[in-house]
């Protein structure tokens, strides 16, 4: 599982759920995040002892808001622009050069 920050754990906890919901097996699922706060580890941990986690940082903590302190910002407006959900033609053709797709 591919997500760049774990912080409440929610999202992650639920995916993991799902995957062994529909036959996954523990011991071959992997989380791997780009930052984390420990909220969001403890949270998983709680949920999925046995997963293999990986993650570049581990952050302060979450605010009032639920994001990560200092952390990125919204990863999903930095990716895809403010209002994610429908990624801009500009974004996903730059996006794209970057990847070598076309």
């Amino acid at each position: 599982v591919l997500d760049p920050m774990l912080a409440t754990g929610a999202s992650a906890v639920a995916t993991i759920s799902l995957l062994l919901e529909r036959g996954a097996r523990i011991e071959d699922l992997r989380y791997i995040s780009l930052i984390a706060a420990p909220e969001g580890v403890q949270a998983l941990f709680k949920a999925h002892p046995q997963i293999g986690a990986f993650t570049c940082a581990v952050d302060r903590h979450l605010n009032d808001h639920g994001y990560i302190v200092p952390g990125l910002g919204d990863a999903g407006d930095r990716l895809f622009g403010a209002g994610a959900g429908r990624i801009p033609e500009v974004a996903l053709h730059a996006s794209l050069r970057t990847t070598g797709i076309r």
